[in-house]
């Protein structure tokens, strides 16, 4: 035997104090990771995988958010993202709900702000004149455009003052529109006649500016009666 040990064979014999260990050397040493080609490919397909749905995710939170900012319908969830973030959306109430409970939701309407405010002011602005010239309802004001110039409408007394004055549409004070007395009872097509003449609404009479008829537009519309009454080519009369 020699001094430090006997190797024989194919195991080695160590002596140390208290008695003989023996180890193989075919067999894996087990502080040493061994090389396995399917567990790495494994990893990084599940990595590759984890990085496509967080951008699919952060994808599809842009496009609530811009939805949302342009007044538009909510988009549908991906069908790959349905098994991630489904549940979560249903826990906070919706999408739009979800996505404002997310710590990126400002981040990201703020990088959209400017791009939305351009394209919904161009789209709110074309389908205010096209109904302010045909005295039809006016659009709604899209949420981006609400929350940027909040303060301007509020100083300006409301939406519709402060949409008439950023188009130029009118030049006297937006405040000056009159406020109307209540309609007649019962409502009747021979009772508005003679309540629109009462308010300087008729053929020969006409007293109202057009902001004025806007504000009488909206006084009907309460009661579910549609009249264009900024168009001064109708008749004068209802039947």
């Amino acid at each position: 035997m020699g001094r430090g040990g006997y190797t024989g064979g194919s195991s080695s014999f160590n002596i140390y104090k208290g008695g003989f260990a023996s180890h193989d050397p075919a067999a894996p040493d087990p502080g040493v990771e061994v090389y396995r080609p399917e567990v790495k490919f494994a990893k990084r397909t599940a990595a590759a995988q984890q990085v496509r749905i967080d951008q699919a995710t952060k994808d599809y939170i842009s496009s609530i958010i811009v939805s949302y900012q342009l007044g538009s319908i909510l988009p549908p969830c991906p069908p790959e993202l349905l098994s991630v973030v489904h549940a979560s959306i249903r826990k906070a109430g919706g999408p739009l709900e979800w996505v404002r409970s997310r710590p990126e939701y400002r981040e990201i309407y703020e990088k959209h702000r400017k791009k939305s405010v351009t394209k919904a002011g161009e789209r709110y602005e074309a389908d205010f004149r096209k109904a302010w010239a045909r005295g039809t309802s006016l659009p709604e004001l899209p949420p981006v455009i609400a929350e940027t110039f909040a303060l301007a409408i509020k100083e300006k007394g409301g939406v519709l003052e402060w949409t008439l004055l950023k188009l130029d549409l009118v030049k006297a004070p937006t405040k000056s529109a009159r406020t109307f007395p209540p309609l007649p009872h019962p409502i009747s097509p021979q009772n508005i006649q003679a309540y629109l003449l009462e308010v300087g609404f008729g053929d020969d009479k006409m007293e109202l500016s057009d902001l004025d008829l806007e504000a009488l537009s909206k006084h009907l519309l309460k009661k579910g009666i549609r009249i264009p009454l900024k168009d001064r080519n109708i008749k004068r009369s209802i039947t």
